[in-house]
């Protein structure tokens, strides 16, 4: 059951990941700068998310719950709570603008690199109210199981996302060449696709009658008081993670534009290795609260090991292709500009 679950979630989750090395490989090709902006705009523009992103995705536990304790209706008030949070919190993360800014001249990113990210960095941030909508949502499908809806949402996003940054950076197709506005652009537009095509299934007639998607929109505050609780550390710990490694990524980037395009290169394939487990991740929570839910923690304990089994495989396999080609995994980023 728990592939049955996870599959399509890493599938999701991967095509996630092609959509953000095609975006890179594409700017690689217009130069170095444009290379290491999309990767510190980008990079800045999800960590003003991520808390947000990790309260909002124990709805998938709370959804997994309500479903083993036979409590079905319930499931769309969970996702609710979870929408609710995402509106609220757009503002917020607009307010985080002027903080991203202020980051990129405080380590000191060269002048062109600055005016790149900050431009890409402006337009992912306000179109940051796709993802929390997609995520919340995404949560009610992966804790009732149902996670080829969030597999389907992503791919329609990433083909939307590849093409659009195609047209858009290199202006094709009688449109303008907008570089780095054009991946951003072309971001939002695949953002918009795969958001709304996972919230037209939401509000399908069987999720509307089976799980109250509808009439469980609403505020429910003992079902909020629970989210916030359980939801807050996951919140807190997924914005330190990103928010040191984001500063990580900037200070290696104020060392010239060979070494942000080359720390820039090793990240997005490492990328690669720990963004499908985050699939992983989300199919063992959808699991572990259903089994808590129907009161069997023994087969929830066996469903964790199982899922880290999993993951243990995967990063093996992906240490062995590091250490065997990494010269031919570099050379997808070169071919641009050098000057």
């Amino acid at each position: 059951m728990l592939l049955g679950i996870a599959f399509p979630v890493i599938v999701s989750q991967a095509a996630d990941t092609v959509m953000m090395l095609t975006d890179r490989v594409f700017l690689s090709r217009l130069g170095r700068e444009h290379l290491a902006a999309a990767m510190g705009g980008g990079l800045t523009a999800f960590m003003f998310m991520t808390f947000w992103f990790g309260l909002t995705s124990y709805a998938n536990a709370l959804v997994a719950q309500h479903l083993g304790a036979g409590q079905r209706r319930r499931c769309g008030t969970a996702a609710a709570q979870a929408l609710v949070i995402s509106v609220c919190a757009y503002p917020l993360v607009l307010c985080c603008i002027p903080l991203g800014r202020l980051l990129f001249r405080a380590v000191g990113h060269a002048p062109l690199q600055q005016q790149l990210e900050t431009q890409y960095f402006t337009i992912i941030t306000f179109g940051a109210i796709l993802g929390l909508v997609r995520s919340s949502v995404a949560s009610f499908f992966s804790g009732v199981g149902r996670t080829r809806s969030v597999m389907v949402a992503a791919i329609a996003g990433m083909i939307a996302n590849i093409a659009a940054n195609y047209v858009l950076i290199f202006g094709k197709l009688g449109f303008p060449a907008l570089g780095m506005a054009g991946a951003a652009y072309g971001t939002i537009i695949g953002g918009c696709l795969a958001t709304g095509t996972l919230v037209c299934a939401y509000f399908t007639q069987h999720n509307r009658t089976e799980y109250g998607t509808l009439s469980g929109l609403r505020f429910d505050w003992p079902m909020m008081k629970t989210l916030l609780r359980f939801g807050s550390p996951s919140g807190f710990e997924f914005f330190a993670n990103v928010a040191a490694f984001n500063l990580f990524v900037q200070m290696f980037h104020s060392y010239g534009r060979d070494v942000a395009a080359a720390i820039t290169i090793t990240f997005n394939w490492d990328m690669v290795a720990f963004i499908p487990m985050i699939g992983m991740n989300i199919a063992t929570m959808s699991l572990v609260g259903r089994y808590m839910g129907a009161n069997d923690p023994d087969t929830a304990e066996h469903a964790t090991y199982s899922a880290l089994t999993c993951a243990y495989a995967h990063a093996g396999t992906l240490t062995v292709l590091f250490l065997a080609c990494p010269a031919t995994l570099a050379s997808l980023f070169a071919g641009g500009p050098s000057g």
